[in-house]
């Protein structure tokens, strides 16, 4: 295989690991935008709750993993998408 036909190769293999990227950027943030009204509504209800109850037991339990996932970093940050422009942002640089 030639230079050439390699290097175009990478390129396109890049060009789908790039893609896969922010597929999974996407699908995390979204996720996680969920998880954030689950865990606004489970606060809500706790507050209403009140008491120890089963439903405040499993509502606090919520809570809790969504705290130990932000603690321990596992909460997915908000992930700007690259722009489409990349060389208007070198220019920039």
């Amino acid at each position: 295989m030639s230079a050439r036909k390699e290097l175009e190769e990478q390129l396109r293999l890049s060009q789908k690991m790039e893609a896969v990227g922010r597929l999974a950027g996407g699908v995390a943030h979204d996720f996680n935008n969920l998880l954030t009204v689950i865990n606004g509504y489970a606060c809500l209800l706790l507050g209403r709750l009140g008491g120890d109850t089963n439903a405040a037991t499993q509502l606090k339990a919520i809570t809790v993993r969504r705290d130990e996932r932000r603690r321990t970093g596992l909460a997915t940050p908000h992930v700007q998408p690259p722009p489409d422009d990349q060389a208007a942002v070198l220019r920039d640089q």
